[in-house]
Order: structure tokens, then sequence, then C-alpha cells
């Protein structure tokens, strides 16, 4: 706010004189001579309704003089004594009077005169305290800065000023506080292009020296790293009040003020006995100066904010959360606010709000941070400069239309790189264990499938946690995660030494060794996204699949048809080596090695190889089979043959996992790849056309 110094050629002074009393006719004390009355005590004006003609209001240590022209229509107006010590503590040194119903609209200056208390020291400041919107409070408080102020005779006299284009604000009324303060100083201008005009206490003046650069050093960080615009305010330096907050607030460090009548009086306040906390006093400034920047591309007035939610705030509060470090210099630094608010990214980018937007900015302003780091320093400005020409309504349109991606297509990778600690270094991983929406506890033998099904807000994430606790597990059985919805969900083990990404997927998510993570006492969280904009019903399903009791193969391939040289014939081929029939159930076994992630057996030796990939929920087998070895039937022929296969079925015959396919009845299909044979090394016959194709492959425990 502007002010004017009155210089005061003369003061008016009311002398009061009495009639003394003679030596030899003393009057009792109390007494008033004979015949005279006692003199009439003062009267004071402390409520009035000034109209166009002027007026005034005073008390015992205050006088207003409201010149005539200042008020467009007559209001009723009113003092009233203040609290001592409420608005400065110790440094009070007058009487501090409130004068209630000033309209907003005056256009002259308002006279001002208050006697400071008895025994003051010289050189006192004036301040005045007005109603302002704190955005960091989301609400209106009464905050101070100090006024021009000459000393006239024993009194402090100031021009309470009008406001910049009083003409065009809207008729309403304000309270604003007087009084005087001592041992507080205007700190001296040490660098001419300082924005800030800083008042403290005396004891506080290094202090405050030092906040006035961390200020200024902000200050052009947000105009040159961020390329945001001070064009709205056009009347700087801007007022700095360091002050003691009141008993309520002592751990707070300041806060930017926002004045409902122009940009150019919005202020800040810091709290004295903060000052010496040098990292928290730096991230402090930098959030609520930010807010101020950012209040320049704000469409709302405070009276609006008010009565209405502002759709923005959240993004205000976690930006200037992430600004913090910036602010203090240290890229690694964790703002306190983010304590308590870890998980708040994934309530939802509506819910959250909703319930508390300051504290899911708080939680988000992890999220800004991940905009940065991938978008660079310009990401913010690009998203005001939206919201200032009222181009998006909500922060996911300011989001998808100032960066390539959509909010909805990072999403899933920011909540990765969060839990993960590669935003902030703070996030408290062991709160995923503690705030699940549900638990699977594999306990027993029949707990072998879990499915969820989930009412998901949009853009949220649930978490999903698994625990192990059967003695019978094995470590062949396996744990299946499936998912609908779209988007990746992201898997992790919790264990002892911490919480590991195990991986993410799309459909199935497999986990091996199930008897492994028992042992360990470890645990499976599933941290499953909704990347819709739109709240969503999503499914979550876990199915615990028993290892294949194998770990060795034999097979065998028959194919009878017609070869090169016109030479009808048949090939049987088998690996590892002929059996008779009488072998049965003990035919040798080629090792191999199933995979419960992938569900693929392989095997190979010398050539020979069998792959074959089960898909457990229909009972079939699909693969191939290369085999190269001496025919069955002729022990002079080299036989090299190589089929695949698909939808066989999967049996069980006399303790043997089998599969095999028979061309007279055929089950699934089998196409061949290769089929030749060879005599003496001398001549090649290759197969032309089959007429006959049988396939055995049989599973089992080598010995």
């Amino acid at each position: 706010m502007k002010y004017k110094v009155v210089f005061m050629l003369a003061a008016s002074l009311m002398l009061l004189t009495c009639t003394k009393p003679e030596p030899d006719a003393p009057n009792p004390p109390g007494n008033n001579p004979p015949g005279e009355n006692p003199p009439p005590p003062p009267t004071y004006n402390t409520s009035a309704t000034i109209g166009t003609t002027g007026g005034k209001l005073t008390d015992v240590t205050l006088e207003v003089n409201i010149e005539s022209g200042t008020f467009s229509k007559p209001y009723p107006l009113e003092v009233k004594k203040a609290t001592a010590g409420a608005s400065f503590s110790e440094y009070e040194s007058s009487t501090f009077y409130e004068v209630k119903g000033v309209p907003v609209n005056f256009t002259k200056p308002i006279k001002v005169t208050i006697t400071p208390a008895t025994g003051s020291p010289d050189n006192l400041l004036m301040t005045v305290t007005e109603e302002k919107y704190i955005p960091s409070q989301r609400k209106i408080v009464q905050t101070s800065v100090f006024v021009n102020a000459t000393k006239s005779g024993t009194t402090y006299v100031c021009d309470y000023t009008p406001y910049a284009g009083a003409g065009t604000l809207r008729d309403t009324t304000l309270s604003v506080k007087f009084g005087l303060v001592k041992n507080y100083e205007l700190l001296p201008a040490t660098k001419a292009d300082s924005k800030f005009k800083m008042y403290a206490p005396t004891e506080y003046k290094g202090a405050a020296f030092d906040l006035r650069d961390y200020l200024d050093q902000i200050y052009d960080i947000i105009k040159n790293d961020l390329q945001f615009s001070y064009a709205e305010r056009t009347s700087w330096p801007m007022s700095v009040t360091v002050k003691k907050f009141p008993s309520g607030q002592q751990n707070v460090f300041g806060y930017f003020c926002m004045s409902p009548w122009s940009h150019n009086y919005s202020s800040m306040e810091f709290n004295a006995t903060q000052l010496t906390s040098t990292t928290e006093l730096r991230a402090t400034a930098g959030h609520e100066f930010f807010h101020f920047a950012k209040s320049l591309y704000g469409t709302m007035s405070t009276a609006a904010m008010l009565v209405s939610n502002d759709p923005f705030y959240w993004l205000d509060e976690a930006s200037s959360v992430w600004f913090e470090a910036l602010a203090t210099g240290q890229s690694g630094y964790n703002p306190l606010v983010r304590q308590g608010h870890h998980l708040e990214p994934l309530k939802g980018v509506y819910k959250g709000p909703a319930e508390n937007a300051e504290h899911y900015g708080y939680g988000m302003g992890a999220f800004v941070k991940y905009l940065v780091q991938k978008y660079g320093s310009t990401s913010l400005v690009n998203m005001y400069s939206l919201i200032k020409a009222k181009s998006v309504s909500t922060p996911v349109e300011a989001v998808n239309q100032a960066h390539a991606t959509t909010f909805e297509q990072m999403y899933t990778q920011f909540l990765e790189d969060y839990i993960g600690n590669k935003i902030y270094t703070d996030f408290q991983s062991s709160s995923l264990l503690t705030n699940t929406t549900a638990a699977f506890n594999i306990a027993t033998e029949a707990d072998t499938l879990m499915t969820y099904e989930r009412d998901y807000e949009a853009l949220s994430a649930q978490i999903y946690r698994v625990n192990f606790s059967y003695d019978k597990l094995m470590a062949g059985d396996a744990l299946s995660i499936t998912a609908s919805g779209l988007g990746q969900f992201l898997v992790y083990q919790a264990s002892a030494s911490g919480i590991v990404l195990m991986g993410k997927a799309y459909d199935e998510f497999i986990i091996e060794n199930l008897k492994d993570l028992k042992d360990r006492n470890a645990r499976i969280l599933v941290v499953k996204p909704n990347l819709s904009l739109t709240k969503e019903k999503q499914t979550v399903e876990f199915k615990v699949e028993k290892g294949l009791a194998f770990d060795a193969v034999w097979a065998k391939i028959y194919i009878r048809g017609n070869f090169s040289g016109d030479i009808a014939s048949s090939i049987a081929v088998e690996v590892p080596l002929q059996v008779r029939s009488d072998d049965w159930p003990n035919y040798p076994l080629l090792s191999g090695k199933y995979s419960t992630a992938t569900k693929i057996f392989t095997a190979s030796y010398s050539g020979n190889s069998v792959v074959c990939e089960f898909d457990m929920k229909n009972n079939k087998v699909s693969g191939s089979v290369t085999l190269q070895n001496n025919d069955v039937s002729f022990s002079s022929r080299a036989v090299k043959a190589s089929v695949s296969f698909s939808d066989l079925t999967l049996s069980e015959w006399d303790g043997k996992s089998v599969i095999q396919y028979l061309s007279y009845s055929p089950k699934g299909s089998v196409n061949i790849v290769n089929c030749q044979y060879t005599i003496g090394e001398i001549q090649t016959h290759t197969l032309i056309n089959a007429t006959e194709v049988n396939v055995w492959i049989y599973f089992g425990m080598k010995k």
C-alpha cells in the first residue's frame, strides 16, 4: 500500500489551565476550591456516520480525520481498542486501534494521529494492519505493513492513502488497525535494485538482511530460470514485515499476503523467531514468494477463493513445494511439508483435491518435480500461461496441453519413479505395506485364487499385498498376477532389505519360487493405477500355480511318406535313445528346465532340442521338437527330423505327463519343418510328402 509523508509545520496543542490554591488557604486533597466545579472529563467520538462532508473519530490517544469528499456516501465508522500485545507483542509502543467500516473506495488520504505510550523512545514506526488473503492458509487474516509517519510534537501522523484505482473498486468496507512500535527499523538499502522493503526488530536486523538477500535471489530464479513475468505488479519494492508470530503460530516461518485490491499491495510476513533456521527459512521464502508469482497468473479474486474452491489450488501448492529445493540451493532437499502426505498422489486427481487440496498439493509436489525433470524448467510457466489465458479449466487440462505427453500417459512412470525414490529420496516405502487396499494371505493349500474388484478414482492407484505363510509351498510354485484396465501395473518385493521393483506388466506377471519368498518372509506388493479420467471398476487377480513335477523329457517322431529318390519309407527317431516298449515307464530322460514365469520347458543335447510352452488354464501344450539320431528301425540310417506343434493335450499316464499326436486321430496340429535321412553318409533322402505323422513326448523326473 502506498503512503504519503505528512510534514507538520506546527502541532496543535491543547492547553489545559487550572487555578492554583493559595498557600495560606490550602484545599484538602480531592476537593475543588469553594465555588468552583471540577473540569469536565474529555469527550471522545469513537463512532459516527461520516459522509461526503467528512468527519472525525477520536479516542484517548487517537484521532482520525476524514476530509470532505473522501467518501462517496455516508458510512458508519467505529473505533475500538485492540488487545494489547496482540499485534506486535513487546514492541508495541501505543494503544492499537481498529477502525471499522472504512469504505474500500475512499478517494482522499485519511489522516491518522497517534500519541505514543508514556516513556516511549524516539523514532517510533507506525503500522497498519489490514485483512489480506493467505493462499497457504486459504483464509483472510490480519497482516501488517509499515506506513510513513511524521513525528509532530508528541504525536505521530500519517496519511492513509487511497488504493490505486479506488473509483473502480467494489462498494465494500474494511477494518484497519493502526499503532506505533518501538525498537523496529526499516533496513537501509544496501542494494539499489532490491525488490523488497524490509522492516524488522533491531535485534533481528542481521538475520533480516539475510532474508532480504534470499528473497532477491528467489525473485531472480523465478524470473530468469523459470521465465515467470512480474508485469502484473507495477509497484516495487514489496513490503516485508518481520515480527514475532502469536503463540499458536510459533512454528510458522512466514507467508505471502495477497491483497484483495491489487497485486501492488500484496506483501509478506516472516516469523522473527525462526530467522536463524536458514534452510527452512529459505524454503519458506521460496514457497511463499512463488505463491505470489503464480498469483499474477491467477483468474480468481480473493473474494471468489473464499466462497468457491480454486481448481488450481493443489497445483499452486505442489509447485511451491517443488520450488523449495531451488530456493534452498540444495537439489536433494526434501520439503518438510511432504511429511505425512507421501501417498497423496495415489488418491485420485479429482478425489484428492476434493478431500483436501492443500494436502494433495503437498504430495503432488513430486509430480511437479517429475514434470520439470522430464520437460524442463519452463514446464510450469507454460501451464500457468494457459491458466492466465483461461484456455484450461483444470490442472489436468493444463498438464495435457502444456506437454507432449498427457497426464494419463505419464502417471504410471511417475509412480514408478516416485516409489523408487528417483524424485524425492524421503519416500516412505513402508507406507505401501500399511496402506494396502487388500491383502491376500496364502496360508493353506486351498489359498490358490483371489480376485479383487474395486472402484478406482480417476488417475488414482491402489495397493495390494500378498503374504506367504503356507509351509508346503514349493520352489516350483508360482504366483500369477493379472489385472484389467489400461496401462501397466507395478510389482514390488518387500523384504528385510527393503522394497524392490520386480517388474511391471500390462496383463500378466509371474513370480516364481514361492518357497523362497516364504522362507525369507518376503511379501509382494502390487500398485495398480487407473489411467482413466473417470471412475472405473477394475479387477486384480492372484492365482497360485503349482509347479510342474518334472525336469526331464523323452521325445519321439515317426513319419511315413515319400522321400526323394522315389523311395516310400518311414523314419522313427527318438531322444535320448532307442527304447523298447517293456522299458516303460522307466524310459531314459533328457534333462530339462521348466520356467514358471514363462511357462516354457526346454531341453537340449547335441543338436537335439525340445521346447514346450504350457497353457495350464486350457491344459494344452505348443512348441517344437528337433531330433537327430539313428533310426529306431534301421541302425544304418542317420535321421534328422524337426516338427512344430500346437494345442496338444496334456494328460497323465502311468505317473508321467504325456502329450502325443497321432495322425489317424489328430488332436491339435503338427507341422513338419524338416525330415531327411542318410545311409552310410553317401545319399540323403528328403521327405517329399507325408502320409502319417506321430509325435510322443513324455515328461518326468531325472533319476
